[in-house]
């Protein structure tokens, strides 16, 4: 539950409703979660987005040591916007549910890749330590 009131796009000023398009570009979605925040100062949304897309799409990582990352991190902070958005992604990009249920458990995951362990590995450490 999103503690920002949605912004209907009829409401949205024109810079806002091009931050929108922009994102529904690039995300396919342009609700809840961040973005809310995001319209209420269009300025900070076009960075974030370019940080985003930068992070998500540009970073040279496999898509499953990514979502292994990001499953890490969502779980650190107790995220559940991010694990409920990037659970299924991760299934997608190859993780199994068993490596996906350690991590939301704080376990040690059994990983099908090396790169996945070590993308699990470093990013604990990163927030751990």
């Amino acid at each position: 539950m999103s503690r920002l009131k949605p912004m209907p796009a009829g409401e949205m000023s024109d810079e806002q409703r091009a931050l929108r398009e922009a994102l529904l570009a690039v995300w396919k979605r342009a609700e809840g979660g961040p973005f809310d925040l995001w319209y209420r100062s269009p300025d900070l949304g076009r960075r974030s987005h370019a940080l985003g897309e930068y992070c998500r799409f540009k970073t040279g990582l496999e898509w499953d040591v990514l979502e292994t990352a990001i499953l890490v991190t969502a779980s650190h902070w107790s995220q559940g916007y991010e694990w409920a958005t990037h659970e299924a992604n991760a299934l997608k990009a190859g993780l199994t549910q068993s490596a996906i249920d350690a991590i939301r458990a704080n376990r040690p995951p059994m990983f099908a890749t090396v790169e996945q362990s070590l993308a699990h590995d470093v990013a604990r450490e990163i927030l751990e330590t």
